[in-house]
């Protein structure tokens, strides 16, 4: 397993003012961020200390911001509209990779190059969700929710947006208060973005290094104490299923086992999640029947319902979009919610915990 610690530069956020002014703030608060907003041009200084071919990157998250301040910093300076074709096109290029029993055929429900399909769930939904997730979690008696540090998993991450966004606005250092959900208010989160494309990876690297350079998260760090105390955010590329995967095969192009050992560690990483979110609405579903007429749901296939229900440990959250995981793996489905989505009209947001 490649391993990168991304590296903190001592960078400053700087306003260009109509008087020839220059002043300087450092970006570590929403009331920092407020400060610069108004009719001046705000610039932001990127650079790129990080390579983005590395399987692994990560760094901490100090400070926890309001949601509409991260929102705004998330679609303006770590995934900007700008470079969104460069985020599609890195999700259609995925697709190059399809083994050649794939190429030219039409893409139906069980076909695995649904899992490369790009798209960005909307920031509010995703919140709801969670909330949502978080408040029944809270009302459950597993003893896995009661350690002092969770971990939460986007499985299909692509370019990080998601990942990025809740470390921001739900990170919390252990003398923080969480508002928001009724699980213990001085858990640590950590924050893990899975992604099997490459290129959509590579991209994620990126916006973390973006945060990195103006200072919204800080390095990895070696010490055990500062490293205890703060909340991770790390973004990995692999394959999280248990079984030889077509786009990502267990031995490397170049005979090697780097990816057989690339998916070790992210095995590992969901075995100890505490929450699961997928954006699952165009996944394969279960071959055999698809859709569960008591559930009143699309069921997930067993590559995912069953891949996860053995990774994840009992107690574990999940919340899937538009298909639900078969209850027949051991997800026992808690709630469900329509939820605002407008690349497909809106979604269904599905939440089960793991009873084993």
């Amino acid at each position: 397993m490649l391993s990168l610690s991304l590296l903190m530069l001592h960078n400053c956020i700087s306003c260009s003012c109509s008087d020839a002014h220059t002043l300087a703030f450092s970006f570590v608060s929403s009331q920092a961020w407020r400060k610069i907003q108004g009719p001046h041009e705000t610039k932001f200084k990127i650079f790129s200390s990080v390579q983005p071919q590395t399987y692994s990157a990560s760094a901490t998250v100090h400070t926890r911001l309001d949601r509409p301040t991260a929102q705004q910093i998330t679609d303006t300076i770590l995934c900007p509209p700008e470079e969104e074709r460069d985020r599609n096109n890195a999700g259609m290029q995925a697709f190059d990779t399809a083994p050649d029993q794939y190429r030219g055929n039409v893409i139906e429900n069980n076909d695995p190059r649904t899992q490369f399909t790009y798209g960005e769930f909307p920031f509010d939904s995703f919140d709801l969700l969670v909330d949502r997730a978080l408040e029944l979690m809270g009302q459950t008696e597993k003893k896995n929710h009661q350690k002092s540090r969770n971990v939460m998993v986007d499985l299909g991450s692509g370019c990080g947006r998601l990942v990025l966004y809740a470390a921001l606005t739900r990170c919390n250092e252990a003398t923080q208060q969480r508002e928001e959900s009724s699980v213990d208010q001085h858990t640590i989160w950590d924050f893990h973005g899975i992604e099997i494309a490459s290129k959509l990876h590579h991209l994620a690297v990126s916006s973390l290094q973006k945060g990195v350079d103006n200072e919204l998260y800080g390095p990895a760090s070696s010490n055990e104490i500062a490293e205890s105390s703060n909340s991770k955010i790390a973004f990995h590329n692999g394959n999280a299923l248990l079984v030889e995967d077509p786009y990502f095969p267990l031995q490397s192009s170049d005979g090697s086992d780097d990816n057989a050992e690339v998916s070790k560690e992210i095995q590992s990483i969901i075995s100890q999640s505490t929450l699961v979110f997928a954006y699952s609405t165009v996944w394969e579903t279960d071959p055999v029947k698809p859709f569960d007429p008591d559930l009143q749901a699309m069921i997930l296939s067993p590559k995912w319902s069953q891949t996860l229900a053995g990774l994840c440990p009992s107690g574990c959250v999940a919340v899937t979009t538009d298909r639900a995981l078969n209850p027949r793996a051991g997800w026992r489905l808690l709630d469900s919610m329509e939820v605002d989505n407008p690349s497909v009209w809106g979604s269904v947001g599905y939440i089960s915990v793991l009873e084993k």
